[in-house]
């Protein structure tokens, strides 16, 4: 498996629910959207006075990807990639 550590914006589709759940749905890097087929885990960073939302995601490709939400800037960031 091969890791690519990052930090490139993305567009991401996501669910917010009433709870404050993010549920990332549809990922698009580049020209190329990966479908989220499983969420492994999510946590919680924090710079300064500002949160982080942070997933694991299994995509369509079979690919798991890091991202990242700052809701401060509403912006989705790509910290890391582990290729099949």
């Amino acid at each position: 498996m091969q890791i690519e550590k990052t930090d490139e914006a993305i567009k991401v589709r996501a669910d917010f629910n009433e709870g404050g759940t993010i549920n990332p749905i549809i990922l698009k890097r580049g020209a190329k959207t990966f479908r989220v087929m499983q969420v492994n885990g999510r946590w919680e960073d924090r710079e300064g006075l500002y949160r982080i939302f942070c997933f694991s995601l299994t995509v369509d490709s079979g690919d798991v990807f890091q991202v990242a939400f700052r809701p401060g800037e509403a912006c989705w960031r790509l910290t890391c990639v582990a290729f099949q």
